[in-house]
């Protein structure tokens, strides 16, 4: 789908309409928000403690694309997560190190990219391992995070996210005193931007997450969402007291979806990180919803398109 057909696509949308519905089922519209937009935007890839030290490394996804972000002796380096030879993911989940090796054929790669065993290789003519490193891409840091992007003409990282840590050190969050504490991956069965759309607003908090929305205030008067360019932030103020008060309580039976942790509550008082983190947890204990949690698109069924540039040997 060219530009021009997703211009009369879109028409003349007023502030607030909703995208057509094509836009939600279209593969070609799918197709294309992966080559155009998460093919071209710096991609969360893991925290920066995980690559601290040298054979570190994270793996993920890029716009469907395998991707690798390592520690070497030079510092951060990212590559598409797939062998030269067959096109098999080369690593798998996260963890330290020496090398970096295919579990098909044992092709084998140093932490720079760099191949430098595959088996039988001395037998097959005019084989160069020279000609076949892992294909490399962006990687940068900002604060305790770390982006990978597969578009080489793509704005630095800083330009695009480089004032998010000031929002963020607003709120009262200190960035290098976070700790990972777990890491969880979900799917959903729906288009990214149904979920984007859901999560970028509040006004179905008080109904479909009265925990979240007894611990912060989610009035459109308080509760903040702007944007700022490449990102938007949500900033809503921590209740310091219950809103639903013990007199409230009795004029009307409480049901399991009002029940909330009130010790959590009642502790806020000003925002701060503790609080911030006791909100989103009297939510996810008493809700189970994904509040906090930002989805990525599914990566495709095949993925020999999204690394076209590998060739493959005789071997």
């Amino acid at each position: 789908m060219t530009p021009a057909e997703i211009s009369e696509l879109l028409g003349d949308l007023d502030r607030g309409t909703s995208l057509p519905a094509r836009c939600y089922t279209d593969p070609q519209i799918t197709n294309r928000e992966l080559s155009e937009i998460f093919r071209k935007s710096w991609i969360y890839i893991g925290p920066f403690a995980e690559l601290s030290r040298p054979g570190d490394y994270v793996t993920g996804y890029a716009g469907g694309v395998p991707v690798v972000a390592v520690c070497n002796e030079n510092g951060l380096a990212a590559f598409v997560n797939v062998c030269r030879h067959r096109r098999h993911e080369v690593m798998k989940g996260r963890g330290n190190a020496a090398m970096l090796q295919c579990g098909y054929h044992a092709w084998t790669y140093d932490l720079d990219g760099a191949l430098r065993r595959a088996p039988r290789a001395a037998a097959e003519p005019g084989f160069k391992a020279e000609d076949y490193p892992l294909l490399p891409i962006r990687s940068e840091a900002l604060g305790p995070f770390v982006f990978v992007n597969l578009d080489r003409d793509a704005p630095p990282l800083q330009t695009c996210y480089g004032p998010i840590l000031d929002t963020i050190a607003a709120s009262g969050i200190v960035l290098d005193q976070l700790q990972l504490h777990s890491r969880e991956e979900w799917t959903s069965q729906a288009n990214w931007k149904t979920l984007l759309e859901n999560y970028l607003e509040c006004y179905h908090c008080p109904i479909a997450h009265p925990g979240f929305s007894a611990a912060i205030d989610v009035r459109p008067d308080a509760y903040r969402l702007e944007a700022h360019g490449w990102f938007s932030s949500q900033i809503g103020p921590v209740h310091s007291a219950p809103v639903h008060s013990a007199a409230a309580r009795s004029r009307r039976p409480t049901t399991s979806s009002e029940r909330y942790d009130s010790r959590s509550i009642t502790s806020c008082g000003p925002a701060s990180p503790s609080t911030s983190i006791r909100a989103f947890r009297t939510c996810r204990s008493m809700c189970g919803c994904p509040m906090g949690r930002m989805p990525r698109p599914a990566s495709p069924n095949s993925i020999s398109d999204a690394v076209s540039a590998t060739r493959s040997p005789t071997l």
